[in-house]
């Protein structure tokens, strides 16, 4: 397995990179999705 190369603060480090990325990629579609409800209820159904 050629991660067992990496020194663990290495891991740690891209791990946290990609745990923040994705943090912000959730949030992106939470803001996507509560707009996109906020539209359903106030009767804007083309936006």
């Amino acid at each position: 397995m050629k991660f067992l190369n990496y020194p663990i603060e290495e891991i740690q480090k891209r791990l946290a990179e990609f745990k923040s990325k994705l943090a912000n990629y959730r949030e992106d579609l939470k803001q996507r999705y509560y707009k996109q409800m906020d539209n359903v209820v106030a009767g804007n159904w083309y936006e």
